[in-house]
């Protein structure tokens, strides 16, 4: 039971950083291994089935992550498959995955209406990129040319600026992680 709230609180936190800096520390992802790892220890339910959702949740979301060329990032695929591990089953993987789809569909919605508001984007569905001043440009944007949704760092911000670049093109996705935290508390909940 500690060890789920921890796994919760963990997840929370990284919701806040991804909705602020658009990434997830690879801390956070660590973190939730090790912690979903002892769960599975202590709970001993470390069983065939768990390896195969394991599995099965965490090539599926890589895959989806390595195919959607940026627009799905690594860290989340890392996360959902972290999750199917702590879940363990089939069916409380497709109860995961539906609650995924569920508070998917308000939270998209949100952020294109924000978008929109907000005008950051010339044209909502043109892949969600946009030409920021280098001055403007914010720890944790990440670079239109990375597929793998690399937040930038303010080392990295501060050694473009020295190379010269006026502007850089980034990206603007979605922070997904808070859904799958909300979608986690909902399967936990059924």
């Amino acid at each position: 039971m500690i060890l789920t709230i921890i796994i919760v609180l963990l997840l929370f936190h990284a919701s806040v950083e991804d909705i602020y800096q658009r990434t997830i520390g690879s801390l956070h992802v660590i973190c939730l291994y090790i912690l979903v790892a002892l769960y599975s220890v202590m709970t001993e339910t470390m069983s065939l089935q768990t390896t195969y959702v394991f599995l099965f949740g965490f090539i599926m979301f890589i895959s989806i992550a390595v195919f959607s060329k940026g627009h799905f990032g690594i860290g989340d695929a890392m996360v959902i498959g972290a999750l199917s591990w702590y879940i363990g089953t089939f069916s409380g993987f497709q109860h995961f995955l539906f609650a995924i789809a569920i508070v998917s569909i308000p939270w998209t919605v949100y952020w294109l209406i924000r978008y929109r508001k907000d005008n950051t984007l010339s044209g909502v569905f043109s892949g969600f990129k946009q030409v920021v001043p280098i001055g403007d440009v914010r720890v944790g944007d990440v670079l239109s040319s990375d597929n793998f949704m690399h937040g930038l760092t303010g080392v990295q911000i501060d050694r473009l600026r020295q190379e010269g670049h006026a502007a850089l093109e980034i990206k603007k996705p979605f922070p997904f992680i808070p859904v799958i935290f909300i979608a986690f508390f909902i399967t936990l909940l059924i």
